[in-house]
């Protein structure tokens, strides 16, 4: 009789185990799929403002002319000109030096990202990443998000 009860006992704990089990493997394939979701929605809104960076990509390779033409006419002032306008050539020069140096890394910058969505994408998902562990930190340890929102998932 004891025994009897005892492989009762056993059978009924194997089950509850195998239960929970279950439970946390549906919850795990779950949040998967949420944040496989999520991951797939920021893809998918990242795409188009890459294709919208192509314009901005154009405008500063035309600055970049424009700004090669400003020089040029310095240069044509400067033969001309008198001291006071080498001077006043001289700073102008310096100014459009550092504007084109200043061109030229924008330049390189969106030239990453078009040619490297990636780069932006791996940006996204750890965005992703660390907002489901804030929500996940919050909900655990029971406290309101700092915004004062019940949604953890909004931007803060």
């Amino acid at each position: 009789m004891f025994w009897a009860r005892f492989r009762s006992a056993v059978k009924d704990l194997a089950l509850a185990l195998l239960n929970a089990t279950l439970i946390l493997i549906a919850l795990c394939l779950w949040l998967a799929w949420s944040l496989a979701s999520k991951v797939d929605d920021i893809t998918d809104q990242m795409l188009p403002n890459l294709v919208e960076m192509q314009p901005i990509r154009d405008d500063i390779g035309n600055l970049k002319e424009q700004l090669g033409a400003v020089r040029a006419d310095l240069a044509v002032i400067a033969r001309q000109g008198d001291e006071l306008a080498s001077e006043t050539v001289d700073r102008l020069s310096e100014k459009v030096s550092a504007i084109e140096d200043r061109v030229a890394e924008v330049r390189s910058r969106i030239d990453l990202v078009v040619d490297s969505p990636e780069i932006v994408i791996d940006y996204a998902i750890d965005a992703a990443f660390d907002r489901a562990e804030e929500a996940a930190v919050a909900i655990r340890s029971c406290t309101p998000s700092p915004s004062g929102s019940l949604d953890a998932t909004q931007p803060q």
